[in-house]
């Protein structure tokens, strides 16, 4: 990898490649091992099934990040922590007043 003005040159034993930018993706393998046991629908590709809310298919079991299809970011993940945490905290003020 060599930096050349705007643009960062990687060499191949093919061939150099000129980017403007590098984006890492390091993958991930899916650890829906736990999931599965209890009931949780999986994927053909192993990733816990879930709906708009995070919810999956057991009643009070939620996924977030890399255990469901989508992006395998931290900032991704964090989106649908939030996503499921506000689901959550709605589902349990419906079964009793929650107190702030």
């Amino acid at each position: 990898m060599e930096p050349d003005n705007d643009t960062i040159r990687i060499t191949t034993p093919t061939a150099t490649y000129p980017f403007a930018s590098i984006y890492p993706a390091l993958g991930s393998d899916t650890c829906s091992t736990l999931a599965s046991p209890i009931g949780a629908r999986l994927s053909d590709e192993g990733c816990v099934r879930v709906d708009g809310h995070q919810r999956t298919t057991v009643s009070g079991f939620f996924a977030a990040g890399d255990v469901v299809a989508g992006l395998d970011q931290i900032s991704h993940a964090m989106g649908q922590a939030g996503v499921a945490a506000t689901t959550i905290r709605n589902e349990l003020g419906e079964r009793a007043t929650l107190v702030r």
